[in-house]
């Protein structure tokens, strides 16, 4: 999907933000889980190099190379 124009799937991501943002506050929210939360800090933080990251470079590039996406 990346290797395609962020802009053809914009709706797709902001609804994926949202479900990741979600699952973020749901842990965040349960007591003794600071390891868990954490964990979705690192996945979800967009200067990561996790799916935060990735997000988005694709969000500023506009597309990515199937290189990279493979790499990613």
């Amino acid at each position: 999907m990346a290797t395609e124009p962020y802009d053809h799937h914009e709706d797709e991501v902001q609804a994926l933000k949202t479900e990741l943002r979600k699952a973020y506050e749901y842990a965040k929210s349960r007591p003794n889980n600071t390891e868990s939360t954490q964990q979705w800090e690192i996945m979800i933080d967009p200067d990561g190099s996790l799916l935060g990251g990735f997000i988005s470079m694709w969000e500023e590039r506009g597309q990515i190379s199937s290189t990279m996406v493979e790499q990613s």
